[in-house]
């Protein structure tokens, strides 16, 4: 069971996948990632079990007859200072041995052996059911996040602050975050193809509290994705569909603040600066 694949790329990959994995992890299994071999591509899943990110990468060197699919979990912090010790545009060549659970990564004159854990035990945000779903643009999205996350909470006690609110109004999209002393906020306009879920109920406007690493990870994911971003949600979830990668994030529980409060509606003076 083997395959081959470009450093560059797969370090891409490998390092959004790090700042994914739980560093302080109370299941080990969290400090792997899940990797697909399925056909001709590779499926990288990371996760802390309240954030997915599932990459597809195309293998390019894959034979068109190998049946050689399989599936394991493999240190992402291991295979990261592997990746970045080779040479760019260097080939990382894979042998994983389901009998003794060991991948072997060749590069050169370079070999490694790592320790595989069971794909049995990794754990996988469940699927529930799609309330709603509408797109962006990256360059919206992106811009919107710069502009406001920078005002989240850190370690409140107040979870629902450690967080940014996304707004969903009719077809425009908010984006609010404060810590109690400050407060940012910015509207995008959406498309008119904003499709609803009849069979659930639905209110307007409609609330996403999305936590702080799930922000600040979606930032670093949406630096490097063109085109626009796919966005479905539900009950408990978000998903972003970014191209070849899908981020899913648990959503917190909680009523957000009133923004719309502290916000003043008129003032007796008016100030613009150039920027």
């Amino acid at each position: 069971m083997k395959f081959s694949i470009q450093r560059d790329e797969l370090l891409k990959v490998l390092q959004s996948c790090a700042g994914i994995s739980e560093r302080k992890q109370t299941m080990p299994i969290l400090a792997n990632i899940l990797m697909k071999v399925d056909g001709k591509k590779i499926i990288i899943t990371s996760t802390d079990t309240e954030i997915e990110a599932i990459f597809n990468i195309e293998l390019k060197n894959f034979p068109e007859n190998n049946k050689d699919n399989f599936t394991t979990t493999i240190s992402v912090k291991k295979l990261l200072e592997i990746s970045r010790a080779m040479p760019p545009k260097s080939e990382l060549n894979f042998v994983f041995n389901p009998d003794k659970m060991r991948m072997k990564v060749l590069s050169g004159e370079h070999q490694f052996i790592l320790s595989c854990l069971s794909e049995k035990d990794f754990p996988n945000l469940k699927n529930t059911t799609v309330e709603g779903e509408f797109s962006i643009s990256q360059e919206n999205l992106l811009k919107a996040l710069k502009k406001t996350h920078f005002a989240m909470g850190y370690q409140d006690v107040r979870s629902y602050l450690n967080a940014l609110l996304l707004e969903l109004v009719n077809e425009e999209l908010r984006f609010v975050a404060t810590d109690g002393y400050r407060l940012a906020m910015t509207r995008v306009s959406l498309n008119k193809d904003i499709k609803l879920n009849e069979s659930v109920g639905f209110d307007n406007p409609k609330r996403f509290i999305v936590p702080r690493k799930a922000v600040i990870e979606l930032i670093r994911l949406l630096d490097s994705m063109p085109d626009k971003v796919n966005i479905s949600f539900s009950k408990n979830n978000i998903k972003f569909n970014l191209n070849e990668v899908t981020f899913t994030t648990k959503l917190l529980e909680g009523t957000y603040p009133d923004y719309n409060k502290a916000i003043p509606k008129k003032g007796p003076f008016c100030l613009k600066a150039n920027k």
